[in-house]
């Protein structure tokens, strides 16, 4: 199992697992999950990459 962690700009954070080999699972502060598929997960990966190199952000600690 895997474990990654997505980071918002207000420093809240969600666990996301890698519960299977293709299907992640992420939680937030609430008790809310959701599923994604892995080309889902790698989509919204990618979205939030570019999404840093537009703004500049330097957040290291999203998608690690």
């Amino acid at each position: 199992m895997y474990k990654y962690t997505l980071c918002g700009r207000s420093g809240s954070c969600c666990p996301v697992i890698n519960e299977e080999e293709n299907a992640f699972t992420i939680s937030d502060d609430y008790g809310g999950k959701i599923k994604l598929t892995k080309e889902e997960f790698l989509m919204l990966k990618e979205a939030v990459e570019n999404y840093q190199s537009s703004e500049g952000d330097s957040c290291s600690c999203c998608l690690n």
